[in-house]
């Protein structure tokens, strides 16, 4: 169940935006880097550790500007 209070849809703000990078969060999960359109979307999340929700973070994980 996804709570609303935790979620919007902005892919008709970020397709047309030109911003190069988006980054995310917020829902204690990893999932592989995607584009809408050319904005790269990243996350890293390291979630609650009690869950072991944090298959997947990167400590080390950056980008380039």
């Amino acid at each position: 169940m996804l709570n609303e209070a935790f979620a919007i849809e902005l892919h008709d703000f970020i397709e047309p935006s030109g911003i190069e990078y988006w980054l995310f969060g917020h829902h204690h999960q990893n999932i592989a880097d995607f584009k809408i359109g050319s904005t790269k979307m990243i996350t890293n999340q390291l979630g609650y550790v009690k869950y072991k929700e944090y298959a997947g973070f990167d400590v080390g994980k950056t980008i380039e500007i």
